[in-house]
């Protein structure tokens, strides 16, 4: 009975429930046998808690293949990439056979391009191990690829696949989609129907990914109707991501068109919406499509207040992108992220409230990042705020950046101000340091 609760436990994630069925075995004097043992390491692993899954499997006399996988896969999901790989490296010592779950859980351990050379250590072990041919890995093995941002070794393991189901097509599709180029998501999903693979919803997503990341409306366009041909238009997933395409591709008109056509809408389609209204210059329609939002229902989350504040910025509605901001945590109790500072910075800067903008910044939980920086001296440049440009334009240097328009802006200060000798000099030094622009 314990094994089957302790199971349960383990695929709810819920950490203290895994704590209090444990306590509970203890005290009723339940015999911990291998299963059980295995079990309680995979519960604890599942739940983020190496240290309580290390305990037990260090007392373990026998660790068998379960304890092993589990120790592996909790490794990789709440651990570090060294801790996973010694834990393998202790496992083969041990002369326990890796499966390809082991290998899946490894290969999950490898998110970065740092990690590259680890995922091909892998991939060559998969190999010996004459796994190759098994369809989980291969996906597995094209999805590391791509966080580890090797395209190249991506398609290679696709093609090597004897068998690609729609998971195959759509990660390899994805891929392109996420680092391009954006043509071969065109040919690797001609390629998917020529093999008789139905494209489903994911396909349809990660295709109108690449359409909005190259800004294509005509492919936009083009993928849309093969997504009526699938009986899709009404699928809430394909719907948001379609406003999202035909916003970034610069055709509000036909993002209105899906967003009012749509049967449900949820919290992603409608910040979809808003983010698409504010960046296209419509704020206040941005603002009603929000409240709107809140009328009907639907609780707005940190991607939503990102397109209230940058509709708000960009419309020049100050009084009422504080008041937003404010009432993020006060009435929805969502902590404003970093985004969301910049955007109340940027639209401060914008209405040439430049005191309050500096307030603002020393506010700010992070240092601000370079766009912020850079909005704050454009910002600058328009009021005439020497003080503040200066010490924008040397957090831009300090964090080791040439940006032509951040060094335009600041003569643009220098001008305005009636010190044309500063201009000079710092035109001068963006020669020297081999920066391209051209002053007014």
């Amino acid at each position: 009975m314990y094994t089957s609760v302790v199971s349960v436990c383990a695929s709810l994630g819920d950490l203290e429930k895994a704590k209090s069925v444990h306590q509970d075995i203890i005290r009723r004097g339940i015999e911990l046998d291998a299963i059980l043992e295995g079990n309680l390491v995979h519960m604890y692993a599942r739940c983020g808690s190496m240290k309580l899954a290390h305990e037990i499997f260090d007392k373990m006399v026998k660790r068998d293949f379960v304890a092993w996988t589990a120790m592996i896969a909790g490794s990789a999901q709440h651990g570090t990439i060294s801790e996973t790989f010694e834990l393998f490296q202790q496992m083969q010592q041990e002369h326990v056979k890796p499966d390809s779950i082991t290998y899946i859980s490894l290969l999950n351990a490898c998110t970065s391009p740092a990690a590259l050379k680890k995922g091909q250590w892998v991939y060559n072990h998969i190999i010996q191990a004459g796994l190759e041919g098994d369809v989980r890995l291969g996906n597995a093995l094209i999805n590391m690829f791509t966080k580890c941002g090797s395209i190249q070794d991506a398609q290679q393991a696709f093609d090597r696949m004897k068998f690609r189901d729609v998971i195959s097509w759509n990660t390899m599709i994805n891929s392109y989609a996420e680092h391009g180029p954006y043509g071969k998501v065109i040919e690797v999903f001609h390629q998917m129907q020529q093999e008789g693979i139905d494209p489903d919803r994911v396909t349809f997503v990660c295709l109108l990914k690449a359409c909005a990341n190259q800004a294509s409306l005509a492919e936009g366009k083009w993928a849309h109707g093969k997504i009526r041909l699938a009986g899709l238009g009404s699928d809430l997933r394909v719907g948001t991501a379609l406003i999202d395409m035909y916003a970034k591709c610069g055709s509000i008109v036909d993002a209105l068109h899906v967003f009012h056509m749509m049967p449900e809408r949820n919290t992603m389609t409608w910040s979809a919406m808003i983010v698409g209204l504010g960046q296209h210059g419509h704020g206040r329609d941005a603002l009603q499509h929000y409240h709107q939002m809140l009328s009907e229902g639907v609780k707005p989350d940190v991607v939503t207040f990102t397109g209230v504040l940058f509709a708000c910025s960009h419309a020049g509605l100050v009084e009422e992108g504080l008041g937003y901001f404010s009432c993020m945590s006060k009435d929805h109790g969502i902590s404003p992220a970093f985004e969301h500072f910049g955007c109340v910075v940027d639209l401060l800067a914008r209405a040439g409230q430049l005191e309050k903008t500096d307030d603002f910044l020393n506010k700010m939980p992070q240092p601000p990042a370079a766009a912020t920086w850079k909005a704050v001296l454009g910002a600058c440049s328009l009021h005439s705020n020497l003080k503040l440009a200066e010490h924008a334009a040397q957090m831009l240097l300090a964090l080791e950046l040439q940006d032509a328009v951040a060094y335009v802006s600041l003569s643009h200060v220098y001008t305005s101000a009636g010190l044309q000798q500063k201009a000079t000099l710092l035109w001068k030094l963006m020669q020297d340091k081999g920066v391209r622009a051209q002053l007014d």
